[in-house]
């Protein structure tokens, strides 16, 4: 099992929800929460909000617990949502941790 992280901005919520259901992951939660950029270092998530001049973003933290497969393609179908996004738009952020145990 693995739990599966997204943040995106809100405009990018259906997208999400369409790119979770084509890689099989049938349950989610969804909250809503705000993005904040305060400075702007040479840091390796500088961008983390795209290229926008703004600081703060309407965004939306979504997870999942889910199959190893599921969520690899999740991360699969992201990246080449992203790699479609023009310059302009807030990429999809994901990531996947190892869930080491859970209660039955």
């Amino acid at each position: 099992m693995k739990l599966l992280i997204i943040t995106a901005v809100k405009e990018c919520s259906k997208s999400v929800e369409k790119i979770l259901k084509e890689a099989s992951v049938s349950v989610f939660s969804v909250t809503d929460t705000m993005g904040v950029k305060n400075s702007p270092d040479d840091y390796i998530l500088d961008d983390w909000f795209g290229s926008d001049d703004g600081n703060k973003y309407d965004s939306v933290f979504i997870f999942s617990f889910c199959k190893d497969e599921a969520a690899n393609q999740a991360l699969s179908l992201i990246d080449a949502f992203n790699a479609k996004a023009s310059e302009n738009e807030f990429p999809i952020r994901a990531f996947i941790v190892p869930v080491e145990n859970s209660t039955k």
